[in-house]
């Protein structure tokens, strides 16, 4: 495995933030991000010195204060990070960015396993998002590829559509007490209580920014279950009425 190619030392007049905008299609002509995704992407590039920032950032010097620039040719490097925000909480992210650049001429098959164990806080986001283990592996897979460079080629996307990633990112969402919300609306459905199901399926809604799979298909059938039941109640109604009518005359 070798290193990959030399990095210019030539600064990117395209801001990290704008990169992001565009990976993200949220606005191609602004830099304006959301502010959880900014402070993540600041985090994650511009907070403290390691290697991997070293090697891909430039600093100049302004008259108030320090502007941290990538390198030309990196680009590539801020739709991967958020990426692997979807996927691991920021310090794993950091981590893993570490030790890819850490190993990256090390002759050893690197493992990326470890930073993928302990998921329990971005589980449940992975389950309302779609994402299956074969989406993880399929990136897993491009970080263990010694023809594979991070910070210059794009990841595979786990995930089938980038608004899941500008929302969830952008949200601070509770996943572990969302997900037990689901559950008791699965539990109030098998028990028929549609009413009480349908009311905590919107409350989820109205939490996040955008509508989530599982949440989305288990309202469909209850509003399924609901429209059946009421045209079985008008149909009843309706012999009853027809009934009445019939012994009436």
């Amino acid at each position: 495995m070798s290193l990959i190619r030399d990095i210019t030392y030539e600064a990117d007049p395209i801001t990290i933030n704008r990169y992001a905008s565009v990976f993200l299609k949220s606005d191609k002509l602004s830099d304006k991000l959301p502010d959880k995704i900014h402070d993540l992407l600041q985090t994650l590039f511009t907070k403290r010195e390691a290697k991997f920032r070293q090697h891909i950032m430039m600093t100049e010097k302004g008259y108030h204060n320090e502007k941290h620039l990538l390198k030309k040719g990196v680009s590539a490097i801020v739709g991967n990070s958020l990426i692997l925000l979807t996927l691991l909480e920021s310090a794993q992210t950091k981590k893993l960015l570490n030790y890819y650049y850490d190993t990256i001429n090390s002759t050893k098959t690197r493992n990326f396993t470890q930073f993928f164990k302990k998921l329990d806080n971005k589980s449940p986001a992975y389950f309302f998002c779609g994402i299956s283990t074969e989406d993880i592996n399929k990136v897993r897979a491009s970080l263990m590829d010694a023809s594979f460079d991070l910070f210059t080629q794009k990841l595979p996307l786990p995930i089938r559509d980038k608004n899941y990633i500008l929302h969830l990112l952008a949200q601070d969402i509770p996943w572990q007490q969302y997900l037990k919300t689901y559950h008791e609306a699965e539990q109030y459905f098998y028990n028929k209580d549609m009413f009480r199901t349908k009311k905590i399926l919107v409350t989820l809604n109205s939490i996040t920014v955008i509508k989530l799979i599982p949440v989305e298909l288990l309202l469909a059938k209850v509003n399924a279950e609901i429209k059946e039941a009421e045209e079985a109640s008008d149909l009843i109604h309706d012999l009853l009425s027809e009934a009445v009518i019939n012994k009436a005359i």
